[in-house]
């Protein structure tokens, strides 16, 4: 090979190389955040931000919660005269923190007390264009008697798609008697036992169920059960001991 053809290979070999690169390693997407995930890093982001301003404030989190389980020194007062209206209203603005929205929160009970008062918030969910109430789910902030907010507990759970109802209130109300009565024959059931039933939801971290909630007067004096049936697939999920009213 001449001394020419040979520089002109050299001066050739390095641009083939940089014209013909290695082939880049694909991108991997990361995996996508379940819902609970998403409440939790936007629920965390919020309280980092509100403790930038409130550095007082604490929140402590549970694994199978996705909002905090509990707020305390929070920079809130409210007027001792219209608890109940103002601490909602407070609650409803900061609903998003657990993933709800302002509306689905609902008072249940206002407890006074000389010293502190608690105010009990109940859970609820739109479905099919009616509101329901999400069992055991709910806020209860404590209040000190300057109206201080001293604290927030929460046990909220952001709601899913839920299954179709194929169980009616009739059926549901057989099943629940049957349960808690011990009865085996379908024959008889005194469904006139039934105190209450009603639609609901029951809901744990990536689930949701619609239930029939059903009381049933085991003994007028002394026991009331509570029932839970499913209401797609007509299953017992649970039953316990009612409060006596």
């Amino acid at each position: 090979m001449s001394r020419s053809a040979l520089a002109l290979l050299m001066m050739i070999l390095p641009v083939q190389a940089l014209a013909a690169p290695p082939p880049a390693a694909p991108q991997q997407d990361s995996p996508a955040l379940s819902p609970f995930d998403e409440v939790r890093r936007a629920a965390q982001r919020q309280v980092k931000a509100w403790q930038k301003r409130q550095p007082k404030l604490d929140a402590a989190w549970r694994d199978d919660l996705p909002g905090p389980a509990l707020l305390t020194g929070i920079d809130q007062r409210l007027s001792p005269a219209r608890l109940q209206d103002l601490g909602l209203a407070w609650a409803q603005s900061n609903a998003g923190l657990w993933g709800v929205q302002g509306g689905d929160l609902t008072v249940l009970q206002l407890q006074k007390g000389q010293l502190r008062s608690t105010l009990r918030l109940g859970q609820t969910a739109m479905v099919a264009g009616q509101r329901m109430p999400v069992l055991q789910r709910g806020l209860a902030l404590t209040i000190d008697a300057e109206g201080q907010v001293l604290s927030v507990v929460a046990e909220v759970m952001p709601i899913g798609k839920l299954g179709p109802q194929r169980i009616e209130r009739g059926q549901a109300q057989k099943t629940a008697v049957k349960a808690a009565l011990g009865l085996r024959d379908d024959r008889g059931v005194p469904v006139d036992r039934v105190h209450r039933c009603e639609l609901a939801i029951l809901a744990g971290p990536g689930e949701a169920r619609l239930v029939w909630a059903v009381d049933v007067v085991v003994n007028p004096a002394t026991d009331r059960r509570a029932v839970l049936v499913d209401a797609e697939s007509g299953v017992i999920l649970g039953q316990r001991q009612a409060a006596q009213h």
